[in-house]
Order: structure tokens, then C-alpha cells, then sequence
């Protein structure tokens, strides 16, 4: 099993976004090498290539795109425990 984090999932999603590590850093007030090595670390983890990188920015990879599906149902889980919590209360 993956010792994967909330944060790399999010880190990736919002490369993914933003199409560049250096942008999507910036917009999460992280340095672009430490964003950079969370996604580095996600990947290895997997052991699959998330993003494909070239001069211009990121895009996301085939497997890239199915994993950020998934990624994107967490969030979505995670904004609806939020919402029940908030109006149980």
C-alpha cells in the first residue's frame, strides 16, 4: 500500500489546472521544488508517470487523466463530510 497524501493528491490536481508546476506552486504558496517533489514522490509511489513534462508546462497522462478522476471524487467526499458536518451543527 501507497503512502500517499491529501497534499500530493491536491498538488497534482492543481498541476493538472494550472498546466505548470511553477503556476500551480505559486498559487499554493509552495516552492516550485518542494510542489514539484510531492508530485515526484506521488508518482514513485504509483509507480506510474502522472504528468508529462516539456519546456511549455505539464499535461496531464492517460493514466493521469483516470487517476485525477479519482482525485477528484476524494475532494468531492471530502466537501461533502465538510457540508454535513457544518449543518449538523
Amino acid at each position: 500500500m501507497s503512502n500517499m497524501k491529501i497534499e500530493q493528491l491536491h498538488y497534482f490536481r492543481e498541476a493538472a489546472k494550472w498546466q505548470s508546476l511553477s503556476v500551480a506552486a505559486e498559487k499554493n504558496y509552495v516552492s516550485q521544488p518542494a510542489f514539484s517533489a510531492a508530485i515526484s514522490k506521488l508518482e514513485k509511489e504509483l509507480n506510474v508517470t502522472l504528468l508529462q513534462r516539456n519546456r511549455r508546462g505539464v499535461t496531464p497522462t492517460s493514466v493521469g487523466i483516470l487517476i485525477l478522476e479519482k482525485i477528484n471524487d476524494i475532494f468531492n467526499s471530502i466537501q461533502d463530510i465538510e457540508n454535513i458536518a457544518r449543518d449538523s451543527n
